[in-house]
């Protein structure tokens, strides 16, 4: 999405995946592509406050000296002349067309004056704001905003669609897909549906939905969405009309979608022959862990869900348990133990030669783990390709995590060591109150008792 705080004096255009909270927030879209190209272009061709940091200087700057910025720093325009230029900008966001138009004017203009490298910056934010438009060959004729699901199915696996129609255009479209283990349920799937593409961390700008159909339990989804955003919600299926005809559309595309999935090779099925699993690993949720010598100890999860990663549903987790084995466990097992229920868990690890991972040059192997049984596939095997490709996103996404943590704990132990406090006396410190939080609200009697009472001293005049 793009939005917009028209609560502050000279508001910006700015990109997000989640809510913003605010009373007067403003959302444009939502754009599966193109909404950064949409977003610069807005700034190309507006003398807009350019970036979040201008505001706070008191002098005009290099943006007012090439007329991309009125210097409200400098008070040279008013709020409402300058509330007009951003009203002037949301007619653009809300008609590509006339964006793209604009554009092309300037483009042209650079390739005239020679600037070659210029126009073609922006020819390439043209080509992309023209990909991002969804093309449905429905004309409401008017500035409706509404949503639309449509289901459809196979004999074990549905695709639902949502199309997101804005001020009478359809401006995007997503799907996912759900595999069913005891054959098709067409009211499971839009209950499925529901629960996927409704979430309180995502924006709201509709609260009218039409379906391809009805579907039990409808009128509880709709209690739930009034509950979880608090305001009036609509599910109704469409008869005849525009409507009908984007419903229509949404429907043909979800099954075009699974004739797709269909010519995929299935290595999820061969994995569920290999190892004899409860059902083929269509959804997988793949932890890892990292630290160093114990310390900033986190682990990760990531999620490969119908062919493609779902980077909204990756999680990170800071972790207490100091051996790997028991990290592991936290992460994975006794989740599933907590819940009571069981699902598949498959272990892979690098080779053991005299309790070490064997890395001899060209003779790495990994290992599969599942049921106590012991899986060796050659390096060519697809099925042992798709494994370590879901373990390896695991293992960047916590280091990622690790190397962010461990800045922030050295940060941590550097001000302690100005207070005086050694490496030693730290580690006793955390072993004994658990975090730096903590040792920083830690009364001078509670630090003397770890410490002694020069160092507790010291640490609560540093406060100080």
């Amino acid at each position: 999405y793009i939005y917009i705080d028209l609560s502050e004096k000279y508001p910006r255009f700015e990109i997000t995946r989640k809510v913003i909270r605010g009373r007067q927030i403003k959302y444009f879209g939502p754009f599966a592509t193109g909404g950064r190209a949409i977003l610069d272009s807005i700034y190309e061709l507006f003398a807009l406050v350019q970036k979040k940091g201008c505001l706070k200087g008191k002098k005009a700057c290099l943006f007012h000296q090439i007329g991309k910025c009125h210097a409200p720093c400098e008070g040279r325009i008013t709020p409402e002349d300058y509330r007009a230029i951003i009203d002037e900008a949301t007619g653009y966001i809300n008609n590509k067309e006339r964006l793209i138009k604009a554009l092309t004017a300037k483009m042209m203009g650079h390739a005239e004056n020679l600037h070659f490298e210029e126009a073609g910056v922006l020819k390439e934010r043209i080509e992309s704001i023209r990909e991002s438009t969804v093309i449905s060959g429905v004309d409401l004729a008017n500035d409706e905003n509404f949503d639309v699901i449509a289901i459809g199915e196979t004999e074990d696996q549905a695709c639902a669609v949502r199309m997101f129609i804005r001020d009478g255009k359809v401006v995007s479209s997503t799907h996912k897909m759900f595999r069913f283990r005891y054959g098709f349920d067409r009211d499971e799937a839009y209950k499925r549906a529901f629960l996927s593409f409704f979430s309180p961390e995502m924006p709201l700008t509709s609260t009218k939905i039409y379906t391809r159909e009805a579907f039990e339990d409808q009128e509880e989804i709709v209690l739930w969405l009034e509950e979880m955003f608090g305001k009036k919600f609509v599910i109704s299926v469409p008869q005849r009309g525009a409507k009908k005809s984007i419903v229509d559309l949404a429907a043909k595309n979800a099954d075009e979608l699974l004739s797709i999935q269909k010519k995929r090779p299935p290595v999820e099925e061969e994995i569920r022959k290999l190892m004899i699993l409860e059902s083929a690993p269509y959804r997988v949720e793949a932890f890892d862990n990292s630290h160093m010598m114990g310390q900033a100890t986190v682990g990760a999860m990531v999620v490969f869900d119908e062919g493609k990663w779902q980077r909204a549903e990756y999680r990170h987790y800071n972790l207490e348990a100091k051996d790997e084995y028991g990290q592991m466990r936290r992460l994975a097992l006794d989740i599933l133990q907590s819940v009571g229920v069981f699902i598949d868990v498959v272990a892979i690890a690098k080779e053991k030669l005299d309790a070490k991972a064997h890395r001899a040059k060209g003779a790495a192997l990994d290992l599969l783990y599942h049921g106590g049984e012991v899986y060796r596939l050659e390096s060519s095997d697809k099925r042992l390709q798709f494994l370590q490709r879901l373990r390896d996103e695991s293992h960047r996404f916590a280091i990622e995590f690790h190397r962010k943590q461990k800045r922030k704990l050295d940060q941590q132990v550097g001000m302690m060591k100005i207070k005086g406090i050694g490496e030693a006396k730290m580690k006793r410190l955390l072993d004994y109150f658990g975090t730096f939080e903590v040792i920083e609200n830690a009364s001078e009697e509670e630090l003397a008792s770890v410490l002694g009472p020069a160092d507790a001293l010291r640490i609560v005049a540093e406060r100080e």
